[in-house]
Parts: structure tokens; C-alpha cells; sequence
């Protein structure tokens, strides 16, 4: 939970009481549980899960709630999916998508994606691997449906404006980037792993202007977001190990944000993490880890994080709560 999200409800209330203001906010959604949600992240991206354990299909849900005090407070819903291809050439293949919802208000994206991403092997010595070191380009493209339910608007004056009717619904194309570095990390007979990406989610976006009878003007530009992201996972054993993350980000006329999450996976099975963000709020999470659920070769995660905004917020906000539910399948 950062301060651009609130900024981002005050934007589209303002834009929706059809006034002239114009402020700039994040826009695409936030994660808490941003780890699992690498590839929406940066095109580029590949799950730690296959540096873990092989695992090179990963497909996962989550839903999202945000200030959950507030009746039209933001609501996301994300399924997503990845294949990883390793080659015993220089470059192999990584491909994906997802599809995600969000609602802020009368205000409601639907999107869906498709990346695809070239990742070179670093390592050329004996026994070279992708998994020992790499640099991966992603693309990211797809096709992005606007709602605004205009039905429950009304203007300054409180009339009634015909043009109005049916509200507004567009269909429009939009295109990300994103360039991932990730290092294998040796140290006797456990290995970390460091990643670094640089993303641009958001390339392109429609420019949704609307003049009222009495001439005031109702506009959402569609601005490029810049994600910046960090990690690194200290092996202590066998089935445990330490993750240190950062997901950094940076919108126009809007001061940079942050979160830093550590997290603690303790056995085969469980992992606690907790977090700290930009706006000094606080996020707890708690996830469980079953490998070979009904069949062999594969891992099912279930996550759930909770961001109490504190005694200032909570009452008038209430809380952020996001469900993650992931399988992952070796296909070898």
C-alpha cells in the first residue's frame, strides 16, 4: 500500500464529478505479493520457482482488494501463465500472458497480454546452464478494454447529460518492455540467485476526453509507468532460504515509490514475509508450499497477505487484503 494508489482514487472521483482538474497517479495496478507476479511485471521475467527447482510452466490466480473500508475502492483480479523453454543454444525462450481486471469506482479496465522474451546465456563453460546466469529482453503486447459507467454521473450542477448515456466503452492496443539480469551465486554447496529488471508496463493508451453541456471537461490520460525491481535469495539449506525484494516505481510529475519485502521460507511447505513501503506502511504475508499434489513433477502455493494501513487510515480506508494461488509443473 503506497500513497499512489490513494492519489489514484482522488484522480478518477475528481475526473468523474466532471470537473477541469488534472492530477497525474499511478495508474496500473499495485501487488503486494509482487514476486509472483514477476512476469506482469516486467515482460522479461522468468519465476524463481524454475532457478529453484526446474519448474519451467507456472500459472497462477490471485484477487485483490484494496482499502476494503471504501465501497468503491479499488478490486483486481489477475490469472496469468508462463512457459519457460531452455535451449542448448545461446538463447532460449520464454512466453507467457495474462489476463487481468481492475476496478476503481465506474471506472474499470479489462486487459489482456501476451510476452514473449530472448534470454542469453551468460555461462559458457563446461556444463553451462541458463540457470547459472543470463540477460533477457520481453515484449509485451495486448489489447486493453476502457469502462466507464456513466449511467451513475452526474455533472457539477447535478443535471442530467443525454451524451451520457450507454457510457463509454473503448478497445484499445497497448505495448511493454522490459530487460531482466539474473546471477547464479555459488557458496559451497548452496547457491543464491541476484535479479535486476527495468520495465516499462504501459507503453501506449488511449486519451479519454468528454465536454459536458455546461462545458466542463472530463479527461483520463494514459501515462508510461517505469518499474525498476530487485532481489536476491540467500540459501541457508536444503528446503529453506531468505528472499530480499524491492519493487521500485515511477510515474511523471509523481515522486518515486518503493516496497521492500523479506521473506522466510523455513521448510519445504511454509514461508512468512513481511514488508515495508515509501508511505511507512506496513504488509504481513503468510504462504503454503505442496509439492506433488496429485500427480508428480509439480508444486501448487497458496499465499495470503494482509496491509493494515494504521490508526490514522484504517477507519476511514479499512485495510488490503490479496490472495494468491499458484501450480507450477516440471515438464521434464
Amino acid at each position: 500500500m503506497t500513497a499512489l494508489p490513494i492519489l489514484r482514487t482522488v484522480l478518477i472521483n475528481i475526473c468523474l464529478c466532471i470537473t477541469t482538474w488534472q492530477l497525474c497517479a499511478q495508474q496500473l495496478p499495485l501487488f503486494t505479493q509482487y514476486s509472483e507476479y514477476q512476469g506482469v511485471i516486467n515482460p522479461a521475467s522468468i519465476n524463481y520457482d524454475y532457478f529453484q527447482d526446474g519448474f519451467e510452466i507456472a500459472l497462477g490466480t490471485s484477487v485483490r482488494e484494496q482499502w476494503n473500508g471504501i465501497p468503491t475502492s479499488p478490486k483486481t483480479q489477475l490469472m496469468r501463465g508462463e512457459y519457460f523453454y531452455e535451449t542448448r543454444n545461446k538463447f532460449s525462450l520464454l512466453s507467457g500472458g495474462y489476463l487481468i481486471n481492475d476496478k476503481v469506482g465506474h471506472v474499470s479496465t479489462t486487459g489482456i497480454y501476451g510476452r514473449i522474451a530472448s534470454v542469453l546465456r551468460l555461462d559458457d563453460g563446461w556444463g553451462a546452464s541458463v540457470s547459472n546466469g543470463g540477460l533477457s529482453v520481453g515484449l509485451l503486447g495486448g489489447l486493453v478494454q476502457y469502462r466507464i459507467d456513466t449511467e451513475k454521473l452526474r455533472t457539477i450542477d447535478q443535471s442530467e447529460d443525454p451524451r451520457l448515456a450507454g457510457g463509454i466503452n473503448l478497445i484499445r492496443p497497448d505495448f511493454g518492455l522490459g530487460v531482466s539480469f539474473y546471477k547464479r551465486i555459488g557458496r559451497g554447496r548452496w547457491y543464491d540467485y541476484f535479479f535486476a529488471g527495468i520495465s516499462i508496463p504501459q507503453i501506449l493508451g488511449p486519451n479519454i476526453e468528454f465536454t459536458s453541456v455546461d462545458g466542463n471537461q472530463f479527461k483520463i490520460d494514459r501515462v508510461a509507468h517505469y518499474y525498476g525491481s530487485l532481489s536476491y535469495y540467500y540459501t541457508l539449506g536444503e528446503d529453506t532460504h531468505i528472499e530480499f525484494s524491492s519493487w521500485l516505481r515511477w510515474v511523471k510529475n509523481v515522486p518515486l515509490s518503493f516496497d521492500f519485502v523479506f521473506k522466510y521460507r523455513f521448510s519445504q511447505w511454509m514461508w512468512v514475509g513481511a514488508g515495508l513501503n515509501s508511505a511507512r506502511h506496513f504488509h504481513a504475508e503468510f504462504g503454503l508450499s505442496f509439492d506433488e499434489v496429485m500427480a508428480s513433477n509439480n508444486r501448487v502455493k497458496l499465499a495470503f497477505s494482509y496491509n493494515p494501513l494504521g490508526p490514522d487510515f484504517t477507519a476511514q480506508f479499512g485495510n488490503t487484503f490479496e490472495i494468491n494461488l499458484s501450480y507450477m509443473i516440471d515438464n521434464y
